[in-house]
């Protein structure tokens, strides 16, 4: 299913609307009504509350690449953005930006698939896309097929430059740019959540760079703890990463990033029983799932993602599927099909990151998880006024420390 959100939709939107009466009328069929009854499924009556803004940052255990290019056109914004940019002095334009996470489970796919179904780049092609993946395998192989799909293959002139990728264990994120943008002072980093916090089979990689003249971009691929009793270790996940991943980059951490976006594996569960779940799947009650998702519930409650958003989930759990098939978990664990796999971001000023599109890839069946895809337009400040920006010691330097930092 291939759902499309408008820059109208805002996190947790969707509770109150014309859904919501289609949702009312399927729960009071008898035959819904009677499987959700005892089910452990809380109805959508919860509202969203304010989340607070906590700023993070990257920290000095990195690795720092430097590039620039010509910056894009300019082009028009809403006017609620426009204040950070000051005076007036400066002309806001769009920045394109695609967000691609999926868990491979070690399967992968043909570059083929990554270039209809994934990438798009020869029908809707992004300025930048920033590609995160989560048991990728093999990540020599992974890096060529990306290469070969963004067409780097035919040598100098081709549209895409990669800019940076990083990898821990088999989590992988790689950030590609069109050859028109300027990108410079490119860090990436990571940090093992793994057991005792030393295995990097859990954790979370990281790209910093400066975009367009100065926009401060932070972009985060992670894969938290699995199984669904361990709600409270995939918090302490996303407090681990955000304390030691994100630290060092800038002297001043509350004004490091202007935008950060964070997806990934994220292993929260949705709550009830297999055979209420699958009832209201096939009833498309997405306000239902809302209500009684992990990640949702955590979020409102303030104990992870402090002032991040998230578009709406209006797409079917991405997780677990039979390999190859749309059919949810046939083996005997009948595992609790989920919304694990997320993008969410944060931006200093409400208004400057536009939600254009957010939604699963059911095409793409090879793994047991659905890869995620959510499309941004951020707004920027034309001219240099903030492409002089000051970072630390530390995120100016060249670390030479790691063969997975790689630039073109």
């Amino acid at each position: 299913m291939d759902t499309t959100c408008s820059k109208t939709d805002r996190p947790f939107a969707g509770l109150e609307n014309s859904r919501s009466h289609k949702m009312e009328g399927a729960v009071s069929r008898p035959e819904i009504k009677a499987i959700l009854s005892g089910s452990g499924f809380e109805l959508p009556s919860i509202r969203p509350s304010p989340l607070s803004s906590k700023m993070i940052s990257l920290p000095e255990d990195l690795e720092s690449v430097h590039l620039t290019a010509e910056s894009p056109s300019d082009s028009s914004f809403p006017e609620e953005g426009r204040s950070f940019l000051g005076s007036g002095t400066r002309t806001p334009r769009k920045l394109r930006v695609q967000f691609i996470t999926w868990n491979l489970n070690r399967v992968g796919c043909t570059v083929e698939d990554l270039q209809r179904h994934l990438l798009r780049v020869d029908s809707e092609p992004a300025d930048l896309y920033v590609i995160g993946t989560q048991e990728v395998g093999s990540t020599v192989q992974w890096h060529e097929r990306l290469q070969e799909a963004f067409g780097l293959r035919r040598g100098p002139g081709a549209g895409f430059r990669l800019v940076a990728t990083k990898s821990l264990w088999d989590i992988h994120i790689s950030l590609y740019r069109q050859s028109g943008i300027s990108v410079d002072s490119v860090a990436v980093s990571s940090v093992a959540t793994g057991i005792g916090n030393m295995l990097g089979n859990k954790g979370a990689v990281a790209v910093a760079a400066r975009v367009a003249n100065g926009l401060r971009c932070l972009f985060i691929n992670a894969h938290f703890t699995a199984h669904d009793g361990k709600l409270e270790e995939r918090n302490a996940d996303y407090r681990r990463i955000s304390s030691e991943l994100l630290r060092g980059l800038a002297d001043n951490a509350a004004e490091a990033y202007d935008v950060t976006f964070w997806g990934g594996d994220l292993n929260y569960r949705l709550k009830g029983n297999r055979r209420a779940l699958d009832a209201v799947i096939r009833e498309n009650m997405y306000e239902v799932m809302r209500a009684n998702d992990q990640l949702t519930q955590q979020r409102l409650r303030g104990a992870v993602f402090e002032g991040f958003e998230e578009g709406e989930l209006a797409f079917p759990p991405t997780y677990k599927f039979d390999n190859g098939s749309d059919h949810y978990d046939t083996s005997s664990k009948a595992r609790i099909p989920s919304w694990t796999d997320r993008v969410l971001w944060k931006s200093k000023l409400p208004g400057t990151v536009e939600l254009l599109h957010y939604s699963s890839v059911p095409e793409l069946k090879t793994s047991d998880h659905r890869a995620v895809v959510a499309t941004f337009d951020v707004m920027v400040p034309s001219g240099k006024g903030r492409g002089g920006d000051a970072l630390s010691p530390s995120a100016e330097r060249t670390l030479v420390k790691s063969a997975t930092c790689a630039v073109q």
